[in-house]
């Protein structure tokens, strides 16, 4: 008897979330901030920061958002060198980026760079236990 292990057999573009809030590199973090609530991002505390060509720069963690953070620019506080996982990648790779990083979001990009997603731990977890 063969069984189909669930992490083999998802990618991540089967879990992401598709439209995730996302900010530009020139935004003030007040600004940002107005665009998130306005977009609720439904427990998103990870936002992907985007040229105007739709790639991923880096990412503005929901924590730097806060005190005199507030008047800066989000390319000022962006991380960089933010994780991302591609959206063919399996649901077994990205499990091990967020369990190696210790993070529980992280953006998904197709082969170009481009954001086309954001996994949420708790959402891909949903998605293997119910299918």
């Amino acid at each position: 008897m063969y069984s189909t292990d669930p992490l083999e057999a998802f990618s991540a573009a089967d879990v992401m979330t598709t439209e995730p809030t996302g900010l530009g590199p020139g935004q003030s973090v007040q600004e940002a901030l107005r665009h998130i609530a306005a977009a609720d991002g439904g427990g998103q505390h990870l936002y992907p920061v985007t040229g105007t060509d739709g790639r991923l720069l880096g990412v503005l963690p929901h924590a730097r958002q806060t005190g005199d953070a507030r008047r800066a620019a989000v390319d000022t506080l962006l991380e960089s060198d933010a994780l991302s996982v591609r959206d063919d990648d399996t649901l077994r790779h990205v499990a091990y980026v967020l369990a190696e990083h210790d993070v529980t979001q992280v953006p998904v990009t197709a082969a170009d760079g481009t954001v086309s997603g954001l996994i949420a731990l708790p959402t891909s977890c949903t998605h293997v236990c119910t299918t």
